[in-house]
């Protein structure tokens, strides 16, 4: 029993070497590499996006020649891109500002319906003074963040819907442009008969004048190619002496106007000065020369309109004469600037009890016709009419018709 004990327990004893116990390695701790797994690329930080340049702010005022600005239209103008930018100034609010992004810009506006413009120029910071006669657009800065600041339309000098170019620039031809839409004639005058119209803004090169240069021959679309417009009611740039003058042509039979959609048309306009007044004042006349009685002309600058005594003479006026007609404002100063002037019928009830010169019941018989008033050298306007038709239906021209 003891025997089988002493071999169980010696077979728990490793068998030794050299009086040594051997030691076996110990197992890995790590299990076999297996392949490097392939890398994933990493792809660059995206660009940060720009952020956009924050605006500038432009502000101004509108310095339109009259008591109160008419509705107007404000343009400014990217002068490299040629963007434009728009904002509406209301009647009654001189002053702007306005949000726009950075860049060099100019300013300009136009009335509305007249398209009378006013620009800040470079006579603006120059004082508008007589010795100011740069008229070109002035460009300034707007910068991110800051504000520019009296950018005032000011310079009501130009022409109509119009921005001076450069005055230093020479003239190769003499051209003419219209400032309001004309009637084009057969002939160098109103006894030719119409051919057609010219439409505001419109430039063409003169071809011929007539012997005192009143009337300039241009191209036009129909019957010869050219038709004849009254110079005095046209802007011109040139040399006009170097014209050549035509050979009037031969009138046509019957020498009557054409009609035409107007009844009444302008004839020669002309303008003179009185520090004391402004005057608007004329004759209406009919295709034979005969004075026409009974219609009036509204004078509208925009913001203030007035109408004229029907022509010829009245209960309220006895020694009118015949055919005239005339307004007269003593604010000279005040009315300084654009004026439209129309003719029409007075249509305001109860004439026979007095007239009034604010009556608003009325009806147009012409296009709208631009004239300017400058103090103190141009305030009195003369500007006769001639009526195509129906010459005898103005207010009280039965009743009061001069004897003859």
């Amino acid at each position: 029993m003891l025997g089988l004990l002493i071999l169980l327990g010696g077979c728990d004893d490793a068998p030794s070497v050299g009086g040594r116990t051997p030691t076996l390695p110990p197992p890995s701790a790590v299990a076999p590499s297996s392949p490097p797994p392939t890398p994933i690329p990493t792809l660059p930080p995206a660009p940060a996006r720009p952020t956009p340049a924050a605006p500038g702010r432009v502000s101004g005022s509108i310095c339109y020649p009259g008591d109160k600005n008419p509705p107007i239209v404000l343009y400014l103008e990217n002068t490299a891109t040629g963007a434009l930018i728009e904002q509406e100034i209301p009647p009654y609010r001189p002053r702007y500002i306005l949000d726009v992004p950075p860049g060099e810009y100019i300013a300009y506006a136009l009335t509305v319906g007249t398209e009378v413009a006013g620009v800040y120029s470079e006579a603006v910071p120059c004082g508008l003074e007589a010795a100011c006669t740069d008229h070109r657009p002035r460009p300034f800065q707007v910068k991110s963040g800051k504000t520019t600041a009296k950018i005032d339309l000011c310079d009501w000098y130009n022409s109509p819907g119009r921005i001076a170019s450069d005055p230093d620039a020479a003239a190769d031809a003499v051209m003419v442009t219209t400032v309001q839409k004309m009637n084009v004639f057969a002939g160098p005058g109103l006894r030719y008969g119409s051919v057609g119209f010219v439409p505001p803004l419109t430039s063409a090169p003169a071809l011929r004048r007539n012997k005192d240069g009143s009337w300039l021959k241009i191209p036009y679309p129909r019957g010869d190619g050219a038709a004849w417009i009254y110079a005095p009611l046209t802007q011109l740039a040139g040399p006009l002496e170097d014209l050549r003058e035509a050979a009037e042509p031969a009138l046509p039979l019957p020498a009557k106007l054409s009609p035409a959609k107007d009844q009444f048309m302008p004839t020669a306009w002309s303008a003179s000065g009185n520090e004391a007044i402004v005057h608007f004042k004329g004759v209406f006349k009919d295709t034979e020369g005969r004075p026409v009685n009974g219609f009036s002309v509204l004078a509208d600058n925009g913001t203030w309109s007035v109408v004229s005594h029907p022509s010829g003479p009245s209960r309220w006026y006895p020694d009118q004469r015949t055919g005239q007609w005339d307004i007269i404002l003593t604010n000279p100063t005040d009315a300084a600037g654009w004026w439209t002037l129309t003719v029409v019928t007075y249509d305001c009830p109860h004439f026979d009890d007095g007239f009034d010169a604010q009556c608003k019941h009325m009806t147009r018989l012409s296009e709208n016709h631009l004239v300017k008033i400058v103090y103190p050298d141009e305030t009195v306007i003369n500007a006769d009419w001639i009526c195509q038709r129906d010459c005898n239906k103005g207010v009280y021209i039965n009743p009061y018709w001069p004897k003859p």
